[in-house]
């Protein structure tokens, strides 16, 4: 996959066209360059928080590996699509699943679940 990322220049472009970095209040410190804006999360199991998609990962099978309750999906939840009320009743099992890339790379957030499914057809038919 990282290989993909580095080699493939519709990412790059996209990498290239994210926002970038713009403090809010003039700063001294050094003004990070390079850095795409990720999407964090908390842990839906006990509340920690600011953690990335691999970090919930983590946190979750070190932390909650045990835990039965059904939660909902922070990552599912924040996407257009999600249903923020939909309790996973093996929530590991969907991290693990559902969540093994980052959507950042894939989903374009600015279009609607129609016009991502009529645009995946478009490049689809126009491959072959």
């Amino acid at each position: 996959m990282r290989s993909h990322i580095a080699s493939c220049s519709k990412v790059q472009e996209q990498i290239a066209n994210c926002p970038k970095f713009v403090p809010v209040v003039p700063t001294s410190q050094p003004i990070p360059s390079n850095i795409p804006n990720r999407s964090t999360f908390a842990c839906p199991f006990c509340g920690a928080r600011n953690l990335d998609q691999q970090e919930l990962v983590k946190h979750c099978m070190d932390n909650h590996r045990n835990d039965p309750n059904k939660v909902v999906c922070p990552v599912c939840s924040a996407m257009p699509w999600g249903d923020p009320s939909y309790k996973s009743s093996n929530f590991l099992q969907h991290l693990l699943h559902r969540h093994k890339f980052s959507y950042d790379t894939f989903v374009d957030y600015s279009i609607d679940e129609e016009a991502a499914l009529q645009a995946a057809l478009a490049l689809s038919l126009a491959e072959n």
